[in-house]
């Protein structure tokens, strides 16, 4: 049994953002109501029909994605894997970790790929997860004096796909051990999801600032 396990943590991370979702979705459904009932309320307040439309091409977008958010923490891991492209899964689990309360997941900087990542098979609902335990991690050590942003980047390394998490530097929060981040072993650590998605996890505390890597399997 590894001292440290991320995915133990699943379910309270499932909860917080679960909560942020319904708090969205019922902004969506106040706007979608907004607009109906301007709709209704006659020309002196009525939308013209273009910017109707694209209000509501708008809401429809945030919808939509809110329904792949849903699923992503609503489905199972043990659905069929997929060869998938990481950088938009990554993408999307930064737009989610940015609106969970307490992370300040918005000073995230997504930097631009580095290398060749290659796709990983995986079940959508399983890379979700790591990606976003990932996140997490790396923004609970975090401090709010941080001196700089923390970042991620994906990387291609050895004909694996590579996750870069960088902590703000020397404002991180430290622990009575001098660690960075909630795992205080030094050598890669392995996490297995209940869908059987296997991958590394490594805290780089020689760098400045401590880096976390989480290398996806090989395709």
């Amino acid at each position: 049994m590894m001292d440290h396990d991320p995915s133990a943590r699943w379910d309270e991370l499932r909860s917080r953002i679960l909560r942020e979702l319904c708090h969205d979705l019922n902004g969506r459904a106040s706007a979608l109501r907004g607009l109906t009932e301007l709709s209704r309320a006659g020309s002196s307040l009525a939308i013209d029909g273009d910017r109707g439309r694209a209000l509501l091409g708008e809401e429809a977008d945030r919808l939509e994605e809110l329904a792949l958010n849903l699923t992503a923490l609503s489905g199972r891991t043990i659905d069929p894997e997929e060869l998938l492209d990481v950088h938009p899964f990554l993408l999307r689990c930064v737009r989610i970790i940015a609106a969970v309360d307490g992370l300040h997941g918005d000073r995230l900087e997504v930097l631009p790929p580095e290398g060749d990542p290659p796709p990983v098979r995986a079940s959508p609902v399983a890379l979700t997860r790591v990606l976003l335990l990932a996140l997490q991690e790396v923004l609970e050590a975090e401090a709010p004096e941080a001196d700089r942003r923390p970042s991620v980047r994906l990387a291609g390394v050895g004909g694996r796909a590579e996750i870069r998490l960088r902590s703000g530097g020397t404002g991180s929060r430290g622990r009575s051990d001098g660690s960075v981040g909630a795992s205080t072993k030094k050598e890669p650590v392995r996490i297995r999801t209940e869908g059987g998605l296997e991958v590394e996890w490594e805290w780089h505390r020689g760098m400045d600032p401590p880096e976390l890597r989480v290398r996806l399997p090989l395709t």
